[in-house]
């Protein structure tokens, strides 16, 4: 399972503390997790997501969607997330260094997936890269009557087939909802 899923602290106390814990505290429960074999627990707690302010949301895309991934980046960017997308600024002089550099700073990839992303080495590269780095991955399914193979068998996907003017906003709005379940916080960029 791709969403790393934080854990359900609804004890307002509890929140309030947890914004006045040190960053060097925050990386000692993460030592210390991590020790315990429950990373995956307590991702959220990581100063990559503490500091997501600093970081971006990267859309990784086939640019045969570039229109539609377009859109999404100027809603998620008018909701008030910091988006990185190679046209608009994240590529600037050699291809494979700034895919590293999105990924490096993201606080998760959007990845659109299609039958031509599936088949773009670059693309892969680029997921391959980020699971290394242990971004969170949001993938969102643009083509009906096309099942993910290979190297993305298996991911579980937002649903953005048969995406159109009327429905666009539904489907960013959850779009979003589920980047802020995967930072583990409500308004982090």
């Amino acid at each position: 399972n791709e969403y790393q899923k934080p854990s359900d602290n609804s004890d307002e106390e509890n929140t309030h503390e947890e914004e006045n814990v040190s960053e060097e505290e925050n990386t000692s429960n993460v030592d210390q997790a991590q020790d315990d074999e429950q990373c995956d627990e307590v991702v959220s707690l990581t100063p990559q997501y503490i500091n997501a302010r600093q970081k971006h949301i990267m859309l990784s895309y086939q640019w045969e969607n570039q229109d539609l991934v377009e859109q999404v980046y100027q809603f998620l960017t008018a909701n008030d997330f910091s988006v990185w997308m190679d046209i608009n600024g994240g590529m600037k002089a050699n291809i494979y260094e700034c895919m590293a550099e999105g990924v490096e700073n993201a606080a998760a990839i959007c990845c659109f997936m299609s039958p031509k992303y599936e088949k773009s080495e670059n693309c892969q590269q680029e997921l391959q890269f980020a699971k290394t780095k242990r971004v969170p991955i949001i993938p969102c399914k643009l083509q009906r009557n096309w099942e993910p193979s290979g190297w993305l068998a298996g991911l579980l996907w937002m649903d953005f087939r048969d995406i159109n003017n009327s429905n666009f906003e539904k489907k960013a709005k959850k779009l979003m909802d589920q980047i802020n379940v995967v930072l583990g916080q409500q308004d982090v960029l």
